[in-house]
Parts: structure tokens; C-alpha cells; sequence
């Protein structure tokens, strides 16, 4: 079975705008504010959306359990969350950032 980006874009971007929650509490995650995030999280969820042709909307968050909260209750289609066992089970965890302990999960 071929995935399209289509079939991704519909995915991780239902709505035509990727909603991408990020941990301001982690500054191995992303730095800044909330009007202003910076970081490796906020590169990779721009980049996500470049490639995908669809806008993004950064929401940040002061504490991974918000972040986690946002997409849970549908408010974020990717988030981005340093790894815990607990979350684990409710969400599929991507490979390692850099080799570090932070990952990127998909959220869908």
C-alpha cells in the first residue's frame, strides 16, 4: 500500500491547517513565548507544514501535561512531548531527536 501525501496532509492536517502543540517547559523541546517560540520542535512542526503545502499553528504550552491535554482533546493534530511511560500508551512515539531523550510523537 502506497501512502500519498494527500492521504498524510488528510491526516495530520484534517482541517487544511497543521495544529502543532509544543512544551515551552522543556527547553530541549522549544524556547520563546508563546507569541515567539523558537527551537527544534517549532522548526520540525514548520517543516512538517511546508512539505505537507498547508499553514501551521503553533500552540505553546507552559507544561507537557497541556501540551498533551491539547492533543488529547483534539485540539492538536502533532505535539511534541519528552518521553514518559505513561503517555506512551496512549499516543505512538516517533524516533529520537538527535539521539536524545526527547521525541517527536505522531499524534493522530
Amino acid at each position: 500500500m502506497r501512502i500519498t501525501t494527500a492521504a498524510i496532509t488528510r491526516d495530520l492536517a484534517p482541517n487544511g491547517v497543521l495544529r502543532a502543540s509544543s512544551n515551552l517547559g522543556n527547553a530541549v523541546l522549544a524556547q520563546g513565548t508563546p507569541t515567539a517560540p523558537t527551537g527544534i520542535t517549532v522548526n520540525i512542526a514548520r517543516e512538517v507544514g511546508a512539505r505537507l503545502e498547508v499553514p501551521v499553528e503553533l500552540l505553546c504550552f507552559d507544561a507537557a501535561r497541556k501540551s498533551y491535554e491539547a492533543m488529547s482533546a483534539g485540539r492538536a493534530d502533532l505535539c511534541f512531548l519528552a518521553i514518559e511511560p505513561a503517555r506512551e500508551m496512549a499516543v505512538r512515539m516517533a524516533i529520537a531527536v538527535r539521539g536524545r531523550d526527547a521525541r517527536p510523537p505522531y499524534c493522530r
